[in-house]
């Protein structure tokens, strides 16, 4: 009986800390620009924590080998019989993924065939080594394998929409569609001979895109992303959004290319639809578009970058009646 007695006394003999003394804290480390800017891009983008991605019969991920390089998208099913209708093709921008385009496929896909591939990198869009199946040339081959997967007969109408860098890739698309070309939605995006003629004449563009140079750095921001892509991701995996950096920089390289090419104004008609708060890129001019197209109109919409998420109801609406209309017009030709 001793034994416990001694251990009780031991431990009455414990000297407990003082509460006194206060415990500092180590500080919070300030994030850095970078990361702010990242991760506002991020958390913009992915949308509320509780939305989740699609979930539905009419809508299905697709996946075809590219020049040998797996390659997703989502797609609408194919209606029995003879299926005619015009294809709606979505091209999204960074750090999104075709689950970005969700609101428009739900609502768009009964009348259209839609169509939202994975950009190169963005998982399940396998990733390259190369950076060059990271630029404009390589995103055309890509997208236009996808077309003729899609459409074998290519007879089918294409309107494009692209948000973002997916706008690059969509100007890129309907200067090779040729007849096919049904029309050009721009959300929130430019054609990369535009952000060059920006950055130029405009410099606060040039001060809102700082970001873009630093993307040029190695690494750099691959390692910010893998290191805080738990903070930062509420959805999609790491590599989503790590691998598609890598068209920041080749689309850089390929601007003196740009720069020297002489891109004849495109005919079908071009709908601009803008959030009128963008905090990276600075609201078109008519004159900029002019210089693209023969016929543009620009729509400025209250709301931000993200504006076919945020007002996903009004911009379903603008592209729906965009779209009847140009087919309306090319059965009356």
């Amino acid at each position: 009986m001793k034994a416990p007695v001694a251990a009780a006394t031991r431990r009455k003999n414990v000297v407990a800390p003082s509460r006194s003394k206060s415990v500092t804290k180590p500080k919070a480390k300030k994030p850095t620009a970078v990361r702010a800017t990242i991760s506002k891009r991020v958390e913009s983008a992915q949308g509320p924590a509780t939305e989740a991605p699609i979930s539905s019969a009419k809508i299905s991920q697709r996946q075809l080998n590219i020049r040998g390089l797996n390659t997703a998208w989502l797609q609408s099913s194919v209606q029995p019989g003879t299926d005619t209708r015009p294809i709606l093709f979505f091209l999204h921008g960074f750090p999104d993924s075709a689950h970005s385009w969700d609101k428009q496929l739900e609502a768009l896909g009964d009348d259209h065939l839609v169509v939202a591939p994975f950009v190169r990198g963005a998982w399940p869009s396998e990733a390259s080594p190369d950076l060059g199946r990271y630029g404009v040339a390589a995103g055309v081959l890509d997208n236009l394998a996808i077309l003729n997967h899609v459409d074998p007969s290519g007879r089918r109408p294409v309107v494009v929409i692209g948000h973002d860098l997916g706008v690059v890739h969509a100007w890129a698309l309907i200067r090779h569609l040729g007849k096919r070309a049904s029309g050009l939605v721009v959300i929130n995006g430019m054609d990369l001979s535009q952000m060059g003629r920006r950055m130029l004449r405009r410099p606060l563009q040039l001060l809102k895109s700082w970001y873009i140079g630093v993307f040029q750095i190695p690494l750099l921001p691959e390692l910010l992303l893998q290191k805080f892509s738990k903070q930062l991701l509420r959805r999609d995996r790491a590599s989503a959004i790590v691998a598609p950096i890598k068209q920041y920089r080749s689309f850089v390289r390929s601007m003196p290319q740009v720069a020297k090419s002489d891109f004849p104004r495109i005919k079908c008609p071009v709908l601009v639809l803008w959030g009128k708060d963008d905090p990276w890129i600075l609201a078109p001019t008519q004159d900029e578009f002019d210089q693209l197209a023969q016929n543009a109109v620009i729509r400025i919409l209250d709301g931000s970058h993200w504006i076919h998420r945020r007002r996903a109801d009004a911009v379903n609406e603008l592209i729906r009646d965009f779209a009847l209309q140009n087919e309306s017009q090319r059965h009356q030709v």
